[in-house]
């Protein structure tokens, strides 16, 4: 109960509905629901600098956005 979660949308897709297969040249998922390594290794540096935000209570700025889970 409670919390944030780190919202990753855009580190795969350009818009709501348009999340394309390769991004900056790299192959993004191996098959329908995993990501490939290299594409996992890449977002080695945005997770932790996300991770680090939270660790300080930063829940926005340019580079994430840590949003509070829904009530419902």
């Amino acid at each position: 109960v409670g919390g944030y979660y780190i919202n990753t949308l855009w580190w795969f897709c350009s818009s709501q509905s348009i999340c394309p297969p390769t991004v900056s040249g790299f192959l993004v998922y191996r098959d329908d629901n995993h990501l490939t390594a290299t594409f996992a290794g890449l977002l080695s540096a945005p997770v932790g600098d996300a991770l680090d935000l939270a660790m300080r209570g930063v829940t926005a700025t340019n580079s994430a956005v840590l949003v509070p889970p829904d009530p419902s």
